[in-house]
């Protein structure tokens, strides 16, 4: 997903766009913020920030955020997004449980739901969509796009699930199948679907303040009952030639089990939860840290971002992992790669990078003429 437009060469009227929606992406990262540090951050003059900042305004974008602490001189009025212009549906569908939120337009979760993963494809889509349908009818806004994060490799239309291992699931026309369970019950929708690492790099560069993306080659580690990988690489998200790239979970790493085991098997959720248990915290380090290792070996990468389960267990996990890379990597200078847990708390990446899917046409303002 291409958020990031060269305006070198554009027409007037492309240019504003690009111009307007550097103004929406600045604020959805450091929002609320003023028009002069708007201004400062773009790199656009504060003449024609604040001319950007009155056509956001009269189209609903952005509201008042009230007025910025100062010590001297006038208080600066603050703007954010406006939470009501629009919402968007995000499902993360996990092994055990799916999570159904709504999220607005400034990015806030409203409203969360959860039930137990169907592993049947039919079941799954008719439940799913009856609960959509219910909680749709309870929106004041009209979902502008219903997102599904999914852990396995889809399409790059968003629309087909080519494999999710841990389900099962293969080859299915999942959105589609969806956008017609839910047009049976009258309602009309969009409906994309995207791998959940995608969605968590995607949240981590558009929406945490903490990443600084410029010249910046960032690695995203989401850790549930499997593991996946999402990458910022050269300024630009990567996928791959199909839109498959990040599968390094089933990297191969114990050759000597009766059966091959790989990365996830050996450092995914269900194992951390079991060596917490049993108090081999350590042992879990050295296996999550072993392909990690080939991670930052193989990509020499500025960041490193984990998410999900292993940063509910943040200061045991650091600690060793700093010292694995420290000592063995074999890149530059091996201590000042940065290696964070996920910004967003208990709110997982994928959720917020689902929204930032679905209001694509409103970043980009490719819904204006």
């Amino acid at each position: 997903m291409n958020l990031f437009p060269d305006p070198l060469g554009a027409k007037p009227n492309v240019l504003k766009k690009i111009n307007l929606s550097t103004v929406v992406r600045v604020l959805m990262k450091y929002q609320p913020i003023s028009r002069t540090d708007i201004a400062k951050k773009t790199g656009i003059s504060k003449p024609t920030v604040s001319k950007l900042v009155n056509l956001l305004m009269a189209d609903d974008y952005l509201t008042d955020a009230g007025k910025k602490k100062s010590t001297k001189g006038k208080r600066q009025s603050l703007l954010a997004l406006n939470p009501e212009r629009a919402k968007n549906i995000v499902v993360d569908i996990g092994l055990r449980k799916t999570t159904i939120s709504i999220v607005d337009f400034s990015f806030n979760i409203n409203q969360t739901s959860n039930f137990d993963t169907i592993s049947d494809p039919d079941s799954f889509i008719r439940f799913l969509c009856s609960e959509i349908k219910k909680i749709s009818e309870n929106m004041a806004l009209k979902p502008q796009k219903v997102i599904l994060s999914v852990s396995g490799t889809v399409d790059k239309n968003l629309k087909k699930v080519y494999e999710v291992p841990l389900l099962k699931w293969k080859n299915i026309l999942l959105a589609d199948l969806i956008e017609l369970e839910l047009d049976k019950m009258d309602l009309t929708v969009e409906v994309l679907l995207e791998n959940d690492a995608n969605l968590g790099i995607i949240a981590e560069v558009m929406l945490n303040r903490e990443i600084d993306t410029r010249n910046k080659n960032i690695v995203y580690i989401l850790v549930k009952e499997g593991i996946g990988l999402g990458f910022f690489i050269n300024n630009g998200f990567y996928y791959g030639k199909s839109h498959s790239a990040g599968e390094f979970g089933h990297m191969v790493l114990d050759m000597n089990a009766a059966e091959r085991r790989t990365w996830l098997e050996l450092a995914g959720s269900e194992e951390l939860e079991r060596y917490q248990a049993e108090g081999r915290m350590d042992e879990y380090i050295q296996r999550l840290g072993t392909g990690f290792l080939n991670i930052v070996n193989g990509l020499d990468p500025d960041q490193c971002v984990f998410s999900g389960a292993c940063c509910q267990h943040w200061d045991a996990i650091y600690p060793g992992l700093r010292e694995m890379v420290n000592k063995k990597a074999k890149i530059e200078h091996p201590e000042g790669l940065k290696i964070s847990c996920s910004g967003f708390e208990n709110i997982e990446s994928p959720l917020l990078g689902g929204a930032v899917i679905g209001f694509k046409d409103y970043i980009e303002m490719s819904h204006q003429t």
